[in-house]
């Protein structure tokens, strides 16, 4: 699929009060070792993903999400038929954490909270300052294979309350961080599968 754009940055779309409530809901949940998919399988692979994550669900944040992205969705001209979103994933990224080139779409069926759906958009929400940590950087891969600027960063995510919106299909990925702590929303919306 070509896409005119592959990414709609918000650069502080949402208020420091906003994020203190995501950060007091995750204090209260645990942490634990994120997992990668590979090779068919979902586990804890950490020379593809170092980070610590816990999931959230916080529907006074879907409902101001969904509204927002389906926006996004129309205005980007990617118009997928969205229908729900996924719990949202908090997570953290300490000294060389990271996570690999990956896509965050699989095949239908594979998603085994999504029940034959898809995963369509992807969404992060950056909780911190840039300044708190140094690496981290968030990158994706998108264009002609000779292009470039076929890799492209987002310095906006290192800006609190920052919000990235992309397809799930598009290749991404966090670049280890060498101090400090790194720490995201991320979340999915989910729809019928591509035709």
């Amino acid at each position: 699929m070509i896409l005119r754009e592959p990414i709609r940055t918000l650069p502080g779309q949402f208020d420091q009060a906003l994020l203190s409530r995501i950060e007091q809901a995750a204090s209260r949940a645990t942490l634990q070792a994120a997992h990668a998919y590979m090779a068919g399988e979902t586990g804890v692979h950490r020379g593809e993903r170092d980070a610590q994550v816990c999931y959230l669900q916080l529907d006074w944040l879907t409902a101001l999400l969904k509204p927002l992205i389906d926006t996004i969705n129309r205005g980007m001209g990617w118009n997928f038929s969205l229908t729900c979103m996924e719990q949202l994933q908090y997570g953290v990224y300490g000294p060389s954490g990271h996570h690999g080139w990956h896509a965050d779409q699989l095949l239908p069926g594979t998603e085994p909270t999504n029940a034959g759906l898809q995963r369509k958009l992807s969404f992060i929400i950056s909780l911190n300052e840039g300044a708190d940590y140094e690496g981290g950087d968030f990158e994706l891969e998108y264009g002609h294979p000779e292009s470039l600027e076929r890799r492209r960063r987002v310095p906006e995510l290192r800006q609190p309350g920052t919000l990235v919106v992309f397809p799930s299909f598009i290749y991404h990925r966090v670049l280890p961080v060498t101090r400090g702590e790194r720490r995201t929303l991320v979340g999915f919306i989910c729809g019928p599968p591509f035709r």
